[in-house]
């Protein structure tokens, strides 16, 4: 296995400038989206597909997780769509990394499982207490990360910004 690092949710402003760095450090990279990159070849691939992602999440040092449904106000409207994405899709990449033994885990999470802050700028250490189901999914992706850790022996990073 050489310097290779899987990126899901990669076609977006995010996960392009991503995979623009992760390249010009010498890193071979694959995309896995929804969308196709104008930029990176791409695996066309919802990451809620338990299955496929077992096929195309292998052979690489970690994998960064920009995969999610994003819009606050939508998940309020449609909190079920946002669990089933957010959440269900990082379990199944998680899975996969398992199944495929790839324990390093770098994920986009949100400033969103704040909610309110209680002072600003918001330390990493405050409370906790989303406010939409944006939020939560976010918060949830990131106890997902733990128990994945406590459990698997894995590495991992949430990213609050």
């Amino acid at each position: 296995m050489g310097k290779r690092i899987i990126v899901t949710g990669g076609s977006g402003f995010l996960g392009t400038h991503l995979l623009r760095a992760l390249v010009a450090e010498g890193y071979e990279v694959k995309n896995i989206d929804l969308r196709q990159s104008k930029e990176f070849d791409t695996v066309v691939a919802d990451v809620q597909d338990k299955e496929r992602m077992l096929v195309e999440i292998t052979d690489a040092e970690a994998v960064f997780h920009l995969a999610s449904l994003i819009e606050a106000g939508e998940s309020v409207k449609e909190p079920q769509k946002f669990i089933d994405y957010n959440i269900d899709g990082t379990l199944s990449v998680l899975d996969a990394m398992k199944a495929n033994g790839i324990s390093t885990f770098l994920f986009s999470s949100s400033a969103a499982v704040y909610g309110e802050p209680i002072r600003v700028p918001i330390q990493e250490d405050d409370r906790t207490m989303p406010i939409n189901p944006y939020g939560m999914t976010k918060l949830a992706m990131e106890a997902l990360l733990s128990s994945y850790v406590q459990a698997h022996g894995f590495t991992g990073v949430a990213l609050r910004y």
